[in-house]
């Protein structure tokens, strides 16, 4: 997702899907895989259970820009992840 509105009014979502890589690596910055977010943003992988961090498309570049996020994945479960990029709009 991207958050960014220039002019937001009560009860207007400044929220929009926003396709991008992401690189999977361990907690050990073992490259797992890359992989692409669809149109709507979604994105499905399949992980052995552990510690990960998931590297989106311009982290420490400039906007749109998002951070890295460090995700747990049990076994048997899938773990609901959301990535908010930040337009730089104000």
């Amino acid at each position: 997702m991207i958050y960014g509105c220039p002019a937001v009014g009560p009860g207007f979502v400044c929220l929009h899907s926003y396709p991008t890589g992401i690189t999977v690596v361990t907690d050990r910055v073992h490259f797992v895989t890359s992989l692409n977010k669809d149109q709507d943003g979604n994105f499905e992988i399949l992980l052995e259970p552990g510690e990960y961090s998931l590297i989106p498309a311009g982290v420490g570049g400039s906007v749109p820009s998002a951070g890295v996020i460090t995700v747990h994945v049990d076994a048997n479960r899938f773990t609901p992840v959301s990535i908010v990029y930040d337009s730089g709009i104000r």
